[in-house]
């Protein structure tokens, strides 16, 4: 949404990933700041569900095996990419991974079967996984962030991993 923090999530990205695909609607962002090398799609703001639109047009456009996304006010942290591949590869049955977060006061939150608590509007999918349930921008309360999302994914018959630890900073 042109907040300035869009650059540092974008270098965080390009630091470990092989495909970076920013969608933005455009509005005051200052180009010359944005790094250079990843494809930037631009949207506007036509749909009530910005973020849900801009998720969703870059799962389609994504050739990966897996996708991950970020929200332009988060950073991966420097090792996700090597927690994401352990966490992939010691449990191949698991097709939605949910990460674990650092938020900016220091506090970590890191999503643990059964407890279903904080920001997870980011699962790490298979894209094929992603279009059977995509991302739908469901907010239940304040005191659980897109805890809808989650019910949805185990509702669609998708398994479940968590991240133990942090692996995208935060800044709420």
């Amino acid at each position: 949404i042109g907040r300035p923090t869009l650059p540092a999530a974008i270098a965080s990205a390009l630091a470990q990933f092989d495909e970076v695909i920013v969608i933005s609607d455009g509005v005051d962002i200052d180009w010359a700041t944005m790094p250079t090398g990843p494809m930037y799609i631009t949207l506007g703001r036509a749909h009530g569900n910005f973020g849900a639109v801009a998720r969703n047009t870059g799962a389609y456009l994504t050739r990966s095996d897996w996708m991950a996304q970020l929200d332009d006010d988060d950073e991966w942290t420097p090792d996700a990419v090597q927690v994401i591949s352990e966490a992939i590869s010691e449990r191949p049955d698991v097709d939605v991974w949910l990460p674990g977060l650092a938020l900016n006061n220091g506090a970590h939150i890191c999503i643990e079967p059964g407890l279903r608590v904080g920001n997870v509007a980011m699962p790490i999918t298979r894209p094929a996984t992603y279009w059977v349930t995509p991302y739908r921008a469901v907010h239940a309360t304040a005191d659980a962030i897109d805890f809808g999302h989650i019910e949805q994914l185990e509702q669609d018959g998708h398994t479940l991993g968590w991240i133990g630890q942090p692996i995208y900073l935060v800044r709420p």
